[in-house]
């Protein structure tokens, strides 16, 4: 079992669950959220030409609120999540695992950058994350002594 496995463990024990993976794990969902509409959303564009003003006429809202959600992971309300896939012709489904079933190599199975946060942290060192200056979407990790 690995640190991050064994420090999930421990916090699940907790009689409250800590911050740090309560955030963790939303921002797994709102990626896999965000995630999943744009590759439905990319296919239509591709087969058909869509285009975000396409799906915002379709749902009744603004293409610029369109392209906001498209752009990057936000917290959506489940009705917007629920307008943009019907908009799409799709149908939301959500299935709910249990935490063993969704960590693998003892590293929680998400795509996020949270992720290598998880895995450079231990308990007796704090890690602090920032964004690398190449690209928004990468992150570097650093000691709390180089983040100073």
């Amino acid at each position: 079992m690995t640190t991050s496995q064994t420090q999930l463990d421990q916090a699940l024990s907790e009689p409250q669950i800590n911050k740090f993976w309560l955030g963790y794990f939303q921002e797994g969902f709102r990626e896999e959220v965000h995630q999943q509409l744009l590759e439905i959303f990319e296919t239509l564009k591709k087969s058909s030409g869509w285009t975000r003003s396409d799906l915002a006429r379709k749902i009744g809202r603004r293409p610029e609120q369109v392209t906001r959600w498209l752009s990057a992971p936000t917290n959506l309300e489940i009705d917007t999540i629920s307008d943009m896939a019907l908009g799409m012709r799709v149908v939301p489904r959500l299935r709910f695992e249990p935490v063993k079933d969704s960590i693998s190599d003892g590293k929680p199975n998400l795509t996020n950058p949270v992720a290598d946060f998880v895995a450079a942290s231990t308990a007796s060192q704090t890690v602090l994350m920032k964004p690398t200056p190449t690209a928004a979407t990468s992150y570097e990790i650093l000691s709390r002594s180089e983040a100073a």
